[in-house]
């Protein structure tokens, strides 16, 4: 029997076949420099350079071959904690007010350990014990530090440290997919490195500032309010040389006066005013920076001082 023809159309078939599934390859690789960045731009766009009859896969050469931006990006673990912490010292409040149950402060202690404290001063030893036998068990994401009198300081419980930490990376990777999917990069690698790092190739993609600039910033808004009324930086005696302690006033929306009091300090010192607010902070407090317009070519900064509690997130 004669096998050389089905042979012959064997080989015939899976050549043609082989040619076939290579074209897209075969276009993308000839390419000229701004075609190629034009696909790499919006991958919808590779379909006008192939033949109508062509598949659209083709092969994507890696970082090692074409280039492209390789970040690594941190996710403030402490941060996501500290979140958690707030958002209980929120809800145990609330939930005191609808017990009725007295209490004179419940309390995010935003400065103390990395931010997972909570502390909450009951009105009397009765309040404390119907907390701790009604709604304690509402709170398995809290762990009991001390107790003096009536005022009770938790941290956020070790295994609720570790999951909020774990669906940080998780939301972080998700957030960056989202942001990546809209730049249209081909093959990109989104993978978790270590456990606060996400690490992001782009192949192709030559921008590294826009990939920066879209990919690094802010995920989520804070906004927190400026408490008028604390005069704790005018008590403060230790000031160090370099800090200013700086008062404006003010009219309020209401017609009345208030003080902007605020420490002023050269750029250089930020990490040195940073180290030196560490215990200093009134519970229910924090105390942020910002630059102010620079004066003869000086830089300086200025102390903001804030409630604690986050009034608005998006």
């Amino acid at each position: 029997m004669n096998t050389t023809l089905p042979r012959f159309l064997l080989i015939a078939g899976m050549t043609a076949l082989g040619a076939w599934v290579l074209t897209p390859s075969v276009v993308y690789f000839t390419l000229d420099d701004a075609e190629l960045d034009e696909v790499q731009k919006d991958t919808t766009k590779f379909k006008q350079h192939l033949p109508s009859w062509a598949p659209e896969a083709h092969i994507v050469p890696g970082l090692d071959l074409q280039g492209g931006v390789h970040m690594v990006l941190g996710v403030d673990l402490d941060k996501a904690v500290a979140d958690r912490a707030r958002r209980i010292s929120s809800r145990l409040r609330s939930d005191l007010e609808d017990k009725k149950l007295g209490f004179s402060a419940v309390d995010h202690l935003a400065e103390e350990g990395k931010g997972d404290r909570v502390k909450a001063t009951f009105a009397d030893q009765a309040a404390l014990d119907t907390f701790d036998k009604d709604l304690a068990a509402n709170y398995a994401d809290l762990a009991e530090l001390s107790r003096a009198g009536t005022t009770v300081t938790w941290r956020v419980h070790p295994e609720w440290v570790a999951r909020v930490k774990s669906d940080a990376v998780d939301q972080t990777i998700k957030t960056i997919t989202n942001r990546i999917d809209k730049m249209h990069v081909t093959e990109p690698s989104i993978t978790k490195r270590g456990q606060d790092q996400v690490q992001v190739q782009l192949p192709g993609f030559a921008n590294p500032e826009e990939a920066k600039a879209l990919i690094g910033r802010t995920a989520q808004l804070e906004f927190q309010m400026c408490d008028d009324e604390s005069d704790f930086l005018t008590k403060l005696s230790d000031l160090p040389e370099w800090a200013k302690l700086q008062t404006s006033g003010f009219q309020r929306r209401d017609g009345g006066y208030a003080q902007d009091n605020f420490l002023e300090f050269p750029e250089e010192n930020l990490k040195d005013m940073r180290a030196y607010f560490v215990g200093k902070v009134p519970t229910g407090l924090v105390v942020k920076y910002g630059r102010e317009s620079a004066r003869d070519g000086e830089k300086r900064w200025r102390t903001y001082t804030l409630k604690a509690d986050v009034a608005l997130t998006g």
